[in-house]
């Protein structure tokens, strides 16, 4: 119970009830926590000392202490140690891997933007991310969905993350890396990359930046496409094992879309999409386009423009973009 409810059953006991609850709880308690813990606070209250009794704060740990304790707990947890059993990591630790983590972010959250060591405290958290992000695929530490474990979902982690990064100021490398992550295939079963690249976008508040990003993106996915064989190879590419690089095309593709339409340029972003969008199935790539342009306020002429271009070219739409575009085209 709370300390209040025990307050309250405790208000009203008649005395020789609370001596022998007394007796009980302090019985009940093991030697080491008697002698250590509550044989003090006992003193202090029954001599009057007990207002002038402080609870220790917590010391601040020294950076270089917390990026060694870091480091070293990555190149375990990188090793399968916090995994399998063995003699490095005793079992009670690989099992409590989750509070070090926690304490972890909680000692980085007290680095700000302006101290010294913030570039390396954004470095050690996007580590962190990193690693937490890799076990929602591969066996790491014993938790099928890490984030959650240390308390924090992907996305709220991926936009504190990218605060960090871009407080130290927005550079194309940056940019980059924030990027990068957004549309990594490594997330966890409650998270789309849909959702980490609204975070992203949200981020680059200038024309400017959203131009860098759309640049960067198309940077990547001219990397990706020199990896695959010719796009009407569909079949092969996707047991070939390039899925995931498919869906990261995708991905930037989306990140594009979103931008180009945020800069008033959503022609050339829809142009780029259909062209580059890895999708098996014409049909399946404007039922996708369609989706990301109706999350975007007051957008449906847009979305009827798109539809009816690609009716022209020959593609048919899947029965609930045909009711939907019925609807749309009635209140426009």
């Amino acid at each position: 119970m709370k300390i209040t409810e025990f307050r309250q059953k405790i208000k009203s006991a008649e005395k020789e009830h609370l001596l022998k609850l007394t007796e009980e709880i302090y019985k009940a308690l093991s030697k080491s926590k008697r002698e250590e813990n509550i044989d003090p606070i006992i003193d202090d209250i029954l001599s009057g000392n007990s207002k002038t009794r402080k609870e220790k704060k917590p010391k601040d740990i020294p950076f270089d202490t917390l990026k060694a304790e870091i480091t070293e707990f990555l190149e375990n947890a990188n090793n399968d140690l916090y995994f399998s059993p063995n003699r490095v990591i005793p079992k009670k630790k690989r099992s409590n891997w989750r509070f070090e983590v926690k304490n972890f972010i909680k000692e980085l959250d007290k680095i700000t933007s302006s101290d010294p060591n913030a570039g390396q405290a954004a470095k050690l958290y996007k580590d962190i991310y990193n690693i937490l992000s890799r076990s929602c695929h591969f066996y790491i530490f014993v938790s099928d969905n890490p984030f959650s474990a240390v308390g924090i979902t992907q996305a709220d982690f991926y936009a504190k993350l990218v605060l960090r990064y871009f407080s130290l100021g927005y550079t194309r490398e940056r940019i980059s890396e924030m990027l990068e992550i957004a549309v990594s295939d490594l997330i966890d079963m409650n998270t789309l990359n849909s959702k980490l690249i609204n975070e992203f976008i949200s981020f680059l508040k200038t024309n400017d930046m959203r131009t860098l990003a759309i640049e960067i993106s198309k940077e990547k996915i001219s990397a990706h496409e020199e990896k695959l064989p010719n796009k009407k190879d569909k079949k092969f590419i996707f047991y070939s094992g390039n899925y995931d690089i498919e869906e990261q095309i995708n991905n930037l593709c989306e990140v594009i879309l979103k931008l180009s339409i945020l800069l008033c340029e959503s022609a050339e972003g829809v142009e780029y999409y259909f062209k580059h969008n890895r999708a098996c199935d014409s049909e399946i790539v404007l039922y996708r386009a369609l989706n990301i342009i109706d999350s975007f306020n007051a957008a449906d002429k847009l979305w009827l423009d798109v539809y009816d271009k690609a009716v022209k070219k020959g593609i048919k739409p899947r029965d609930s973009l045909v009711r939907e575009y019925k609807n749309k085209k009635k209140q426009v």
